[in-house]
């Protein structure tokens, strides 16, 4: 009998063969990280321990000066120490930045307090040394030490003085860290100081030498605004009004600087069918004083709209600006929004020219409420002269409510008493009166009410929410009213948001601006939000406005050219108001614009 024997091999196939490598890779990669990972905690625990011996050694260099001498060089107090220092330890090179500060003690009296108050309040020395790493890898978080060096005698009297410098924002809420900058040439040495303000927005100065209006102080902080000191003679014949401050012997000086998150805002210049117009120069200038007798304005600039016929204005501080062209070859047929405008901090807004071309004379008329200087829509303004009679209507200005009587349940703006939907903490049974309801005789917390969807017609863009009454009963709480915008285009989906752009945020002082995330958006809703501290007292709302453009149409304004020269009357009519009669003169070949105010 014949026996035949097959063969066999074992072994992987290529594809086991890649599933293994790929194990092993994920291996060994996992091996590798925790190991670097290791290194680099052995790494920062290095970096900790060597600044740590480094201030320990800063501090007794420190310790063995004599006290006089312990000072930053150009500091208060006055001495032998840089304030910035590069050490190496260990081929590691440290940055070391010294701060050294005159500390007063309450145990005799404080330089501000009731009686005793101390005269000499540098009762010892407070020097903090902060050791950072700016080039070591992995990133190493600077590390600040902190002692106290007493004089081995008693204080005794001085002829020093002290400053004090408070820092806040535009709503008077302190600001911590700001950047304090002091300096005085006068002193010898001279002072040169920079330091940070602490949790109360506050930098305090003691041990100071008397200067008569020679400290000068620079306040600013990272994405802020800078306010200052000037010297007497920084604007010829005109008087500085925040003066470099005088320190008196044994006084305090105080001193208030108000900065706040800076803004933009973009100039645009187009034509009346909303096409870029190029290369418009204007001016814009604050309202904002640093000098008086003559004026002296603190933001001033001349400046263009460029190629792109936009201009985008950075690090402008919140006040309110007066933008005006300078073209000698357009005129300008209306600005978006109306001019004067406010800037809020840490906001973003656009203001758009309308630019014509030059065509003979023309004039612009600007129509506002007496009483909310709103622009007004839908107003009839006649201008005639002998052989000449011409009229026109002013765009749409903004959306006004000011009674929530007719109830809820309107979806759509119709009636203009009637809202949406609300909570039902909210009375709104009296004409021209939004406020909490009662229960048994005592108001509710809290409320809200949104309002029906206002149609613009078009995308458009938005500007200013207000409304009055703008003072509430102090009892109320500090932010008694509040408001959100929410817009869309497809009438349906519906984000409420403040200022900023988020759900986060409120509208909570009148005439702020609004998000310009609502820019291009053609559907609009309010919720207002009520709230009292005290329930034996409401807020109340009387009235709503929200400005907004559509396209390219002026709010409240129209233009009228191909003008001869000479004396018009401008008869100006609206349904609810007063007619106003006015007159004005049109220059040959020239441009005038008139303002015109309507009473209800």
């Amino acid at each position: 009998m014949l026996f035949s024997k097959k063969k066999y091999s074992s072994g992987f196939s290529l594809i086991e063969l890649l599933v293994g490598i790929a194990v092993l890779t994920i291996i060994a990669t996992s091996l590798y990280r925790g190991y670097a990972n290791a290194l680099q905690v052995v790494r920062v625990a290095r970096l900790k321990t060597l600044s740590v011996t480094l201030a320990n050694e800063q501090f007794e260099i420190i310790r063995n000066l004599p006290y006089s001498d312990v000072g930053l060089i150009n500091g208060i107090p006055a001495g032998k120490i840089q304030r910035f220092q590069n050490l190496v330890r260990d081929g590691v090179t440290f940055n070391a930045t010294t701060t050294i500060r005159n500390a007063e003690d309450p145990f005799d009296g404080l330089a501000t307090g009731t009686v005793p108050i101390d005269t000499a309040p540098n009762d010892y020395k407070q020097v903090a040394i902060e050791i950072g790493c700016s080039l070591c890898i992995p990133k190493f978080q600077p590390l600040e030490f902190t002692v106290t060096i007493a004089p081995k005698d008693l204080e005794t009297a001085t002829n020093e003085g002290s400053l004090f410098v408070k820092v806040f924002d535009s709503a008077g809420a302190a600001i911590p860290d700001a950047v304090v900058t002091i300096t005085n040439a006068s002193n010898s040495p001279q002072t040169n100081i920079l330091d940070n303000t602490n949790v109360n927005g506050m930098y305090q100065l003691v041990g100071v030498p008397p200067g008569s209006i020679n400290y000068s102080i620079n306040v600013t902080k990272n994405g802020y605004s800078t306010d200052r000191t000037y010297a007497i003679n920084s604007f010829g014949s005109s008087t500085p009004i925040n003066p470099h401050k005088t320190v008196a012997t044994t006084q305090v000086t105080q001193a208030s600087f108000a900065i706040d998150r800076v803004s933009t805002l973009n100039i645009a210049s187009v034509n009346t069918t909303c096409v870029p117009t190029a290369s418009v120069p204007y001016t814009i200038a604050g309202a904002k004083l640093i000098a008086s007798a003559p004026s002296v304005v603190k933001y001033s600039q001349s400046r263009n709209t460029g190629a792109t016929g936009v201009d985008l204005i950075t690090g402008l501080e919140w006040d309110t600006y007066t933008i005006l062209s300078t073209d000698s070859t357009r005129y300008v047929s209306g600005t978006i929004p109306l001019l004067p405008i406010s800037v809020s901090p840490n906001s973003s807004g656009t203001v758009t020219f309308i630019m014509a071309a030059k065509n003979l004379s023309a004039l612009l008329v600007t129509v506002k409420d007496a009483n909310t200087l709103l622009p007004l829509s839908g107003v009839s303004v006649r201008l005639t002269k002998s052989g000449f009679d011409d009229s026109r209507t002013t765009g749409q200005g903004y959306w006004r409510q000011a009674d929530w009587s007719g109830g809820s349940g309107q979806s759509t703006w119709a009636g203009e008493s009637m809202y949406a939907s609300s909570d039902g903490n909210l009375d709104t049974t009296t004409a021209g009166s939004l406020k909490l309801q009662t229960l048994f005789g005592s108001y509710v917390n809290d409320g809200y009410l949104i309002s029906s969807t206002f149609d613009t017609g078009t995308t458009s863009s938005f500007y200013n929410l207000t409304w009055q009454p703008q003072s509430q009963p102090p009892a109320t709480g500090a932010t008694p009213v509040r408001f959100q915008i929410a817009s869309n285009n497809d009438n349906s989906t519906w984000n409420y948001t403040g200022p900023d752009g988020t759900t986060a945020t409120y509208y909570t002082s009148s005439n702020q601006t609004v998000s310009s995330d609502h820019n291009g958006h053609r559907y609009v809703r309010y919720k207002v939000f009520l709230h009292t501290d005290d329930s034996a007292v409401t807020p109340t709302l009387s009235e709503f406005a929200l400005t907004f453009s559509s396209q390219c149409a002026p709010p409240g304004q129209v233009f009228l050219d191909n003008l001869s020269s000479g004396t018009y009357t401008v008869d100006v009519t609206k349904s609810g108001y007063q007619n106003n009669t006015t007159t004005v003169s049109v220059p040959t070949n020239g441009y005038a614009s008139t303002s015109v105010m309507m009473s209800p």
